[in-house]
């Protein structure tokens, strides 16, 4: 057991942790008697809450562990994309802090959720906006033109809502509830706060949605075919979203008429229900579908990788018993030999290396060399031994 889960990346290890993590505090909150956190006596106000417990938790670690993975491999560039990670890593774990400090909690499990929430809010904003100016990161073009459109109209949206005091008009109970939660801090971190929630939900259903497209019109990507059951559960996701996110707006319409009190605000709010609800529902369905490829493809236990170290063994063995039995020249000709034949077997892109011409300079020389002046006869004459 302890082997297998060595054997794991970080990926792996914090998909599985972040299940179980989801898992326990489900029943926490039923054993709390907390329910009413995530159950609600309205029906259409239930569509979503467990859904984003789940997904919120399981988005989280998942940055985590691809900043991990970057610190381990240290043959990657330190790009825009794991800087701006970093930068998402320590904003989601200072707000979420600072949030769990200063609101006033009626459960007991109310903590945990908002630091949660706050958490994967932080760190997938900054990620998917590195990804759009990392020059490593390989993923289709269509998808980093959508983060950068869904990013730049979003954050002006949110600069006019804040301008016009209407944020709490666009908090709806049991979708968007968590963006006010900046309201507890200082003004300006307030609204740092609510421009980062308010856009982080467009930008992460804009690159949800550029990844169901690059599946529908370009599957044969290297990027798409590499990660197939991700695009898969993206799409997938992404439609599921779509359908609560329409059936809630509807339900609020008929329910609650007064929130979509003018024109304007019944755009902002419509639209911001339904990414938050396609949004929540993809990140969940893809990050379970990456860690599905992740697992099916482990590259440390490949065969072609385990054929490859063992080549590479009973090729270091085979030369090292040739140098202890065979003279210097000798050991150097068959160690040549030996690596020229078995190098096919674990190098993609074997040298051809010659074996270079050896003479025995026992008793006889050379006379002169070509370089020489004058020409010589190229005549060999047998060494002279003087004694004392």
């Amino acid at each position: 057991m302890i082997a297998s889960w060595k054997k794991l990346n970080s990926y792996q290890k914090a998909g599985i942790f972040s299940s179980l993590l989801s898992c326990i505090s489900l029943l926490l909150i039923f054993i709390l008697g907390d329910s009413e956190l995530i159950i609600s006596s309205v029906w259409y106000l239930n569509l979503l809450p467990i859904i984003a417990l789940v997904g919120s938790q399981v988005s989280g670690p998942s940055y985590v562990a691809k900043f991990v993975e970057f610190l381990k491999n240290k043959n990657k560039k330190n790009d825009w994309e794991n800087k701006f990670t970093f930068i998402g890593l320590l904003q989601a774990f200072a707000f979420g802090i600072v949030l769990v400090i200063l609101t006033p909690f009626s459960k007991i499990m109310q903590p945990v959720l908002t630091f949660c929430s706050t958490f994967s809010l932080f760190s997938g904003f900054f990620s998917r906006l590195g990804t759009t100016i990392s020059k490593e990161n390989n993923r289709p073009a269509l998808e980093k033109y959508l983060i950068q459109a869904c990013a730049i109209l979003s954050l002006g949206l949110s600069i006019f809502v804040i301008a016009t005091s209407a944020i709490t008009l666009v908090s709806v109970v049991g979708f968007t509830t968590a963006m006010s939660g900046g309201l507890v801090l200082p003004i300006w971190l307030g609204a740092f706060y609510f421009a980062c929630s308010f856009s982080g939900a467009y930008v992460q259903t804009g690159e949800y949605l550029g990844k169901t497209l690059s599946s529908w019109f370009s599957p044969s990507h290297k990027y798409v075919k590499e990660r197939k059951n991700e695009y898969k559960g993206s799409a997938f996701g992404l439609s599921l979203g779509a359908i609560i996110g329409i059936i809630a707006v509807v339900a609020l319409a008929i329910a609650q008429p007064h929130i979509f009190a003018s024109l304007l605000l019944t755009v902002i709010v419509s639209s911001l229900i339904f990414a938050t609800c396609t949004g929540t529902t993809a990140s969940l369905f893809s990050k379970m579908a990456k860690l599905k490829d992740k697992l099916s493809s482990p590259t440390s236990s490949s065969p072609s990788t385990i054929f490859r170290s063992l080549e590479e063994n009973n090729t270091k063995e085979n030369m090292k018993k040739i140098t202890t039995t065979n003279t210097p020249i000798e050991s150097q000709i068959e160690s040549q030999r030996i690596e020229s034949t078995f190098s096919p077997l674990f190098s993609k892109n074997p040298r051809k290396k010659s074996v270079p011409k050896t003479r025995s300079f026992s008793s006889y020389e050379y006379e002169c060399s070509p370089k020489k002046s004058p020409p010589c006869d190229n005549t060999i004459k047998r060494s002279k031994s003087f004694s004392g």
